[in-house]
């Protein structure tokens, strides 16, 4: 049986939490959830310095210093105080699993839709429903699964196997080949992320 982890990084995106709250008892594994304040980024003071990180871009040095440098937090003190993090959270939820499936939203006016993608280092493939929001689409690492969701007819993007090191989880997973599936739609579309997270079922 496979082991999995459910991640939710950003605590702002609730429509996610609602979703695997309603599918709980069909989908069996570990939820990680982090929680700072009800919002996206992580904020806070390390020894007199303030500090802010976006905990999906945490994942590889690189990522580290971009996020922190980002929000004008960056400093040496910082980034590794950062990059512990991550790495706690890659050992308890992430490096020992068969599956990792992430869950998150977007707004409706936003910059992360299936539009949004287009063929090149860091996008393989991408299927584009006509059924479907442009906003509630899987992104995924495995070949396997791109067949699935587009045979399927879901909003499907397959990350290329070298893409552009921004510190994101689909990043850290695609480099260790740890099977990855991002179940990402717009805030409010509850319904529709239930179907795509009980989807994922008939995967395992």
């Amino acid at each position: 049986m496979r082991e999995i982890s459910f991640i939710h990084l950003h605590e702002n995106e609730q429509t996610a939490v609602e979703a695997a709250l309603k599918c709980k008892d069909k989908m069996q594994g570990k939820f990680a959830q982090l929680q700072f304040e009800g919002s996206r980024n992580i904020c806070l003071t390390l020894e007199d310095e303030r500090i802010e990180f976006d905990p999906n871009r945490i994942f590889t040095e690189a990522g580290v210093v971009k996020t922190l440098e980002e929000f004008n937090s960056y400093s040496e003190k910082a980034a590794q105080f950062v990059v512990d993090f991550g790495m706690q959270i890659a050992s308890n939820f992430i490096d020992q699993r068969d599956l990792v499936i992430s869950i998150h939203n977007n707004t409706a006016h936003g910059d992360c839709s299936i539009a949004h993608y287009e063929l090149g280092q860091d996008v393989e493939a991408i299927h584009t429903s006509e059924n479907r929001h442009a906003d509630d689409f899987f992104f995924v690492t495995e070949a396997a699964f791109f067949d699935f969701f587009k045979k399927e007819d879901f909003n499907v993007v397959l990350q290329g196997a070298k893409p552009s090191d921004d510190g994101s989880l689909s990043v850290y997973c695609g480099a260790r080949k740890i099977p990855y599936i991002n179940i990402e739609a717009q805030h409010g579309h509850l319904d529709e992320q239930v179907e795509m997270l009980l989807k994922v079922t008939d995967i395992l």
